[in-house]
């Protein structure tokens, strides 16, 4: 349970989440995130409600990079989930935070997703995902998922993801996008993912039909689907 306060700190986990999966207390901490929701009245996620019932299972699409763990014959249902809060209400009030913040940067990631790579493969998503904490995980970035999501946003030009700024973006109205960006973001964020798709220290990516000014100054990593991934040079990739 101790753990579980690890999702605060991102900044502290995020650099080896693609190494490390955060096992009993990722499972925990979104159930504590589904018992925050119903707590403040929010819904839960739809990445958690199929079209045949509540249950968080991996599609065709997720399994080839999904963990053995996830199996996709022993879905995750949300009773199961909901059974390690029965034995008493949560009342520590740091561990309630740590799950309201949870379900939050869980919120701001699968926007992130949604409205940059909703028409990208899974592999294509979580390419983004890693960005993001990638980001995170760096001295040069804010220290939350949604920081970093939303950094700039204040300002008319300066924003790092373009949607947070256009003065289009709105709630997602692609139910279906959404519930694969969130159902991304809930695999990244509960360390499901066997291995980094792009690895440590991309923090920049663009489209391939745009030539933006500092892609020239950063070292290019691969291509997935229609975006383009950097990192800085080596001696400073970690950073």
């Amino acid at each position: 349970m101790l753990r579980l306060l690890d999702f605060v700190d991102f900044k502290s986990w995020a650099g080896n989440f693609v190494h490390t999966g955060l096992g009993l207390a990722g499972v925990t901490a979104l159930a504590l995130s589904f018992h925050a929701e119903a707590l403040t009245g929010g819904p839960a996620d739809a990445a958690t409600a199929p079209e045949k019932g509540p249950v968080l299972a991996l599609s065709a699409e997720d399994r080839p990079l999904a963990s053995a763990g996830a199996a996709v014959g022993s879905p995750l249902t949300l009773a199961s989930l909901s059974s390690a809060l029965k034995a008493g209400p949560v009342t520590d009030t740091s561990i309630r935070r740590a799950a309201l913040d949870f379900a939050k940067e869980r919120k701001c990631l699968a926007t992130g997703l949604y409205y940059e790579a909703r028409g990208e493969s899974y592999a294509g998503r979580l390419a983004v995902a890693e960005v993001v904490l990638n980001r995170v995980a760096s001295t040069r970035y804010p220290n939350s998922i949604c920081e970093v999501v939303y950094q700039g946003s204040e300002r008319l030009t300066g924003c790092q993801f373009s949607f947070t700024c256009d003065g289009m973006s709105k709630d997602p109205s692609d139910k279906l996008a959404w519930r694969k960006a969130q159902r991304t973001a809930q695999h990244v964020l509960m360390g499901m993912i066997r291995e980094p798709v792009i690895g440590e220290g991309v923090t920049h990516y663009h489209a391939d039909y745009v030539n933006p000014v500092w892609a020239g100054q950063l070292y290019k990593v691969t291509k997935i689907g229609r975006h383009i991934f950097y990192r800085n040079t080596t001696s400073e990739a970690r950073s």
